[in-house]
């Protein structure tokens, strides 16, 4: 797949029509039997995950499989963050059930960390 096909997800999401938003950012495709299923970019330690329309009502399956994409990310960087604007009530509902926790916010972001693997079982 191309970077362009790629941030498809994103642009899904974010509004935008042009990937060139995107430039600068490292892009990750994450895949589920071999279809691609999600789309992760970073800078530093910001992420930002889409899943494909195809895995949408799929939680179950991606929710066992999130974790092959956060891991290594997590292992390298030590925790993650990223930032959802106040009015994508979707979107914030999506990264708290993935286990980001909500940080600080301003006028327009609700800021967010992750500093462990998602869905890991209580100790």
């Amino acid at each position: 797949m191309t970077r362009v096909e790629l941030l498809q997800p994103l642009l899904a999401v974010t509004g935008e029509a042009d990937a060139s938003i995107f430039d600068g950012w490292e892009v990750i495709p994450g895949y589920i039997r071999g279809e691609h299923a999600a789309t992760v970019i970073l800078n530093g330690t910001e992420v930002h995950l889409a899943v494909t329309p195809a895995f949408r009502n799929r939680a179950l399956l991606f929710r066992r499989e999130v974790n092959k994409l956060i891991a290594p990310l997590l292992e390298r960087l030590g925790f993650l963050t990223t930032r959802i604007a106040l009015t994508a009530t979707a979107q914030k509902q999506f990264v708290e059930r993935v286990g980001f926790k909500p940080t600080w916010s301003d006028t327009i972001f609700q800021y967010y960390m992750l500093s462990e693997l998602p869905f890991a079982r209580s100790k």
